[in-house]
């Protein structure tokens, strides 16, 4: 981030993402589509059970306090952006890559991967550094 994040900044971060902050998964049911138990992920399986759990969860666990949602990964993305539309509850969507070494290049700024995908990601991190800004008081810009 380049200067955006000073100790500060990031003292907020961690207290708002790892206290304040409710962790899900897309990926609620370990099968595929045979039923069978597996823990390899398959998309269409992982979004037919978001359809029916996460759904509730997310009904849920969001109250008038919730200020954003962030996505992992472009499955998630999909469909929590699909799921906001279709519920409305006028919350930040953050997307970011899921932290796999798949997306290393995206992380590293590769020449190989686009610099629409890398400038999207940088601007979600900023989207995320001033909400989290805001909840802690730091007026800085």
């Amino acid at each position: 981030m380049r200067g955006r994040i000073d100790e500060n900044t990031e003292k907020y971060l961690f207290e708002i993402i790892f206290h304040k902050t409710y962790w899900t998964h897309l990926h609620k049911c370990q099968t595929d589509f045979t039923n069978n138990i597996s823990t390899k992920f398959n998309a269409k399986t992982a979004n037919k059970c978001a359809d029916k759990w996460l759904d509730k969860e997310l009904q849920f666990a969001i109250t008038d306090e919730t200020t954003f949602i962030i996505s992992l990964g472009a499955d998630v993305r999909k469909w929590v952006q699909k799921w906001e539309k279709e519920n409305g509850k006028g919350i930040a969507l953050i997307n970011l890559p899921h932290p796999s070494g798949q997306n290393n290049a995206i992380w590293y700024r590769s020449e190989k991967i686009g610099m629409d995908v890398i400038n999207r990601t940088e601007a979600d991190i900023h989207k995320l550094v001033d909400i989290c800004a805001d909840l802690s008081g730091d007026v800085r810009q």
